[in-house]
């Protein structure tokens, strides 16, 4: 960042009002050009090049940045003399903002001071695009308690993830390993609930209120989610009412009700919420995802009721039964009252809507010349997104090409393969496709400029994670989002004898 004095105007005109009574007072959630405001101080060596940046950081810093950029840009965090740079991808149409860490950070804590005004002069430079945090608010002396905090975070993951293994090193009955990783979790959350402690005096109370929030629901959401893992994996057997009654012991925590306020943009306590709703679906004898969303959608607080069932729905669209998420999307629209969260399942509902049209998209073939639709056109279309290292995009290609690309051979099918690559290095993706094992046989490979999960054509079509098949028709028009291999033979086969 250039060392020359930052200006910006403040147009005072607040449109997510429970986001932004957290943020100092004259932030926005609508920019305009030509902003006035002081200039920004340098960092005095509170944080240190050598700190680890802490990746939880990345849900929060997503959630308040969308909210207050409020449009798709790239963005630069870091101080006036360019260090401890935290470079933001573009934002997805849905409000997500991907985050690469480059050097360090002060860690977890760094959005309590993106809300603290007296701390933090927050400046978007429109002709770079960057934010730019003053940092002399954070004192020396608790920078050593924020990084013990995150440390512990990372612990408490760890251990979580080593349930499985510890039932079989120990030989412990699945309750008895439960109550292991129950105790561990309970241990942490103390500890870092203390810390929080520690910090209070440097962060407003609505903050400490939020963090606490967090610690406790990440904390529950472990809980639930391994008696979720170890459920469906079956290891629970005879424990299973034992569990089931102990369990749901977990929901007599009530949070006080003054904190309701905080829930809706506590990324932890959305993640809580969905956990216990997946949870009582296997209690019902694991019914679905449309069962699930009802779940949320009727046990959820009304105050963050939207917010629950719109990042169930974008986080879940592979758990549901042929034509089951479409109809929950279409239930949430009708349902959700929120203006972003509705903003994400009109989206929702454009990507996955059955007749949707596929309009024509900028690829490159693997010569370097263009793709056009046009090319494909009156042809069943199967539309493959992938990307080099993703492990579940090998095991489909293989099942597709053992056995469906025969049975489409066999009975000269009128089709046509789109793999679309979402690799950011041209040179990555065509080792890919020479290597061989992430391409369909007769597929055309497509590759979209490096701009991978940003790229028009995955954003249109909520593309978040690998391997995605779709289905047209030979009018362009979408048939299916991910349908049963086992079924999609005779899925082609009723298209084509339209």
């Amino acid at each position: 960042m250039k060392d020359k004095q930052l200006n910006f105007r403040r147009s005072v005109h607040c449109k997510i009002s429970a986001m932004l009574l957290l943020l100092a007072v004259g932030m926005q959630s609508s920019f305009s050009a030509g902003w006035a405001g002081e200039p920004i101080t340098t960092i005095s060596g509170q944080i240190q090049p050598g700190d680890k940046p802490d990746t939880l950081v990345f849900s929060y810093l997503r959630n308040y940045l969308y909210n207050l950029i409020g449009e798709e840009q790239t963005v630069v965090v870091c101080d006036k003399q360019g260090r401890f740079n935290l470079a933001i991808a573009q934002a997805s149409s849905i409000g997500r903002l991907n985050i690469l860490v480059k050097g360090s950070l002060v860690g977890r804590s760094l959005h309590h001071y993106l809300q603290k005004g007296d701390a933090i002069n927050l400046v978007i430079q429109r002709g770079s695009k960057g934010l730019v945090f003053d940092f002399s608010g954070i004192g020396a002396g608790k920078l050593s308690a924020k990084n013990r905090l995150d440390s512990l975070t990372a612990q408490t993951v760890a251990s979580m993830r080593n349930m499985p293994e510890l039932t079989h090193q120990t030989g412990l009955s699945p309750s008895e390993t439960l109550a292991v990783t129950f105790k561990r979790t309970d241990y942490m959350a103390k500890r870092k609930l203390e810390l929080l402690k520690e910090m209070q005096d440097d962060m407003p109370e609505s903050i400490y209120e939020l963090m606490r929030v967090d610690i406790q629901s990440y904390c529950l959401e472990r809980k639930y989610f391994n008696y979720w893992f170890a459920a469906k994996r079956n290891t629970l057997k005879a424990d299973e009412q034992h569990l089931k009654a102990k369990f749901f012991e977990l929901e007599s925590i009530v949070f006080p009700r003054a904190d309701r306020a905080l829930f809706r943009i506590s990324y932890d306590y959305m993640e809580l919420l969905q956990r216990v709703a997946m949870v009582r679906d296997f209690f019902y004898g694991n019914k679905g995802l449309a069962h699930t969303y009802q779940l949320l959608k009727y046990g959820s607080p009304f105050a963050v009721r939207d917010r629950a069932i719109t990042s169930y729905l974008l986080s879940n669209p592979k758990l549901a039964k042929a034509g089951e998420y479409e109809d929950c999307i279409r239930d949430a629209v009708a349902t959700v009252k929120d203006s972003l969260d509705r903003k994400v399942v009109l989206q929702l509902l454009a990507a996955y809507r059955t007749g949707s049209q596929l309009g024509d998209y900028a690829l490159t073939k693997t010569d370097g010349s263009s793709f056009s639709i046009s090319e494909v056109s009156e042809k069943v279309l199967l539309v493959d997104f992938w990307f080099s290292g993703c492990t579940s995009c090998i095991k489909q290609t293989d099942q597709i090409n053992r056995n469906i690309i025969p049975k489409l051979k066999a009975a000269n099918s009128p089709v046509a393969i789109l793999s679309v690559n979402l690799d950011k290095k041209r040179e990555r993706w065509k080792e890919s496709v020479q290597g061989g094992k992430y391409i369909i046989k007769g597929s055309i490979e497509l590759f979209t400029g490096g701009l991978a999960f940003a790229h028009p054509m995955a954003k249109f079509y909520q593309v978040q994670s690998c391997p995605r098949l779709m289905v047209f028709d030979q009018k362009g028009n979408l048939v299916a989002s991910d349908p049963d291999l086992g079924k999609l033979v005779s899925l082609i086969d009723s298209l084509v004898e339209k």
